[in-house]
């Protein structure tokens, strides 16, 4: 059913119609969310301060499904910077690979335990990790980057990339 139909004698006052609408705001045309989405955020918990010398964090990369169908089979790739990380607690991942600067972590929707609905933010991979003085003191490690890929089938990966320097408060 068409309620209010609107006829045209020609094609051009169809066009001329079209811009009328658009340059008035009475056609709004909606972009439908793609089947398959997410977005990514990277932050921090502070977990203790230990008197000031020595902070413990806990990493929180929030994962939200802003697609329109449930994601099941997916994967999370971490790279963290080395240092933080010594004696660390890595939740829910597998360490897949060290390098002189970074910890390469690495989960599946199998570690994550959680297929990811629409809307719903998931809080993926807690990692715990530190600051003290000679971190704190070496440049160098504050500005390394944290990233965080995620990725499934039938939807480009997305990434998220923050520099360390942003994920603790000593």
């Amino acid at each position: 059913m068409h309620l209010n139909p609107i006829e045209f004698e020609t094609e051009d006052e169809v066009l001329t119609d079209l811009r009328a609408r658009l340059a008035d705001g009475r056609f709004k045309p909606e972009r439908l969310p793609p089947p398959k989405d997410v977005d990514l955020q990277l932050g921090f918990k502070t977990i203790s301060r230990g008197g000031g010398a020595f902070h413990r964090y806990q990493l929180r990369l929030t994962v939200t499904n802003t697609g329109t169908e449930p994601l099941k089979d997916y994967w999370i790739e971490l790279q963290f910077p080395t240092a933080a990380l010594e004696n660390a607690t890595i939740f829910g991942a597998v360490k897949s690979r060290v390098t002189e600067t970074h910890t390469f972590i690495r989960a599946t929707r199998d570690n994550v335990g959680n297929d990811l609905f629409p809307g719903d933010p998931v809080e993926t991979m807690p990692i715990d990790y530190h600051m003290d003085n000679d971190l704190f003191r070496k440049p160098s490690v504050l500005t390394l980057p944290v990233v965080a890929t995620f990725g499934t089938s039938g939807m480009a990966r997305k990434r998220i990339e923050k520099p360390f320097r942003e994920l603790q408060e000593f």
